[in-house]
């Protein structure tokens, strides 16, 4: 394949199956629910949808308050899409999805960083400003666990189970905290600020990304890192070290439910970077399988495309991707990528 995609030209292997304008605009954050069939994404006109992925329509048009200057900036989803959350500020509202309602606002001492819902939308976590995560009962809006870190936390991750809490520092740490207990379990070390974290569904595996260094996987049990992983790798394979950072993942299982029952023989995780880069690994060993690289809208700018959420809809075998620039992609995720 030839790499000059770099400056806006894709190869045929990049083609997405199908794209999808949702914000002409582009947005400030954006979310998919697990298998990818809708989105809540808060749009640079300060405009914050709701969309029905599979019928291409905007369900429901969310704000917090009737001032033109205000936007929403956060947004996340529960992972069945029952819920939705948006942040702007201080304030966090949540959202039933099949009608639109809101259910509630959540205000806060300090300005949020970043937000996440729990896969049954009971509890919330959210970074403030103060150098805090707060972990949120939804149903009665009132914080029940508070930890801190030594400087600013830009991501935070819940786990499936919600007993597990991971989030990750300008103060150079990614933390893996035992919410009943309260207590650290994990502390590691990066040589920078790290920037994103995830906790794998079935809890073996998380994800730290450390702006620019990389990113890494760990092994839950352990602690162990099993893996340093560069999205640039194939790519820029004449650039030593490429500098490089993770924007959104999304953990592929073996368990789940696909159109061929026998697709999925190991775990996957797929990871998105800031360039517009959709890769795809195989776990426990972290081998690189696939690469797509999203096109531009205007493929003579040099900017290059976040990917700010990723899913995979197994009955239809497709990754689904939301970029920044507004636009929503869908690429194949052929089965002889998914044997390591």
């Amino acid at each position: 394949m030839l790499f000059i995609a770099l400056f806006g030209i894709i190869s045929c292997d990049d083609k997405p199956r199908k794209t999808l304008i949702q914000a002409p605009k582009g947005i400030f954050d954006g979310s998919l629910n697990n298998n990818g069939t809708s989105a809540v994404i808060a749009t640079v006109d300060r405009d914050t949808l709701f969309w029905d992925l599979e019928e291409k329509d905007v369900r429901y048009t969310w704000s917090h308050n009737d001032d033109p200057k205000s936007a929403i900036t956060l947004t996340a989803i529960s992972a069945d899409g029952r819920f939705a959350l948006t942040g702007e500020g201080y304030v966090l509202g949540l959202w039933l999805t099949h009608n639109g309602d809101l259910l509630r606002y959540i205000s806060f001492p300090f300005d949020l960083i970043d937000i996440t819902i729990s896969n049954d939308g009971r509890l919330a976590a959210a970074s403030l400003t103060d150098k805090s995560v707060v972990i949120v009962d939804l149903k009665s809006g009132e914080i029940i666990r508070k930890f801190y870190h030594d400087d600013l936390v830009n991501s935070v991750s819940l786990s499936s189970n919600k007993r597990l809490l991971l989030t990750g520092s300008d103060d150079f740490k990614a933390t893996l905290w035992n919410l009943p207990q309260e207590e650290i379990i994990y502390s590691w070390e990066h040589s920078k600020a790290v920037n994103f974290v995830a906790i794998s569904p079935n809890m073996k595996y998380a994800l730290t990304s450390s702006n620019p260094i990389g990113a890494y996987v760990w092994d839950l049990q352990s602690g162990k890192q099993i893996a340093q992983l560069n999205p640039l790798s194939a790519i820029f394979r004449t650039i030593k070290d490429p500098l490089i950072t993770i924007s959104s993942a999304f953990f592929i299982e073996s368990t789940i439910e696909s159109a061929k029952a026998d697709l999925f023989s190991n775990d996957f995780l797929l990871t998105g970077s800031p360039p517009g880069i959709i890769s795809l690994w195989s776990l426990p060993e972290v081998k690189l399988q696939e690469q797509w690289y999203t096109p531009k809208r205007t493929f003579w700018k040099p900017a290059g495309n976040d990917i700010v959420s990723l899913a995979y809809n197994p009955k239809q075998e497709k990754i689904v991707a939301e970029g920044a620039n507004g636009i929503a992609y869908w690429y194949d995720l052929p089965q002889s990528s998914l044997k390591p």
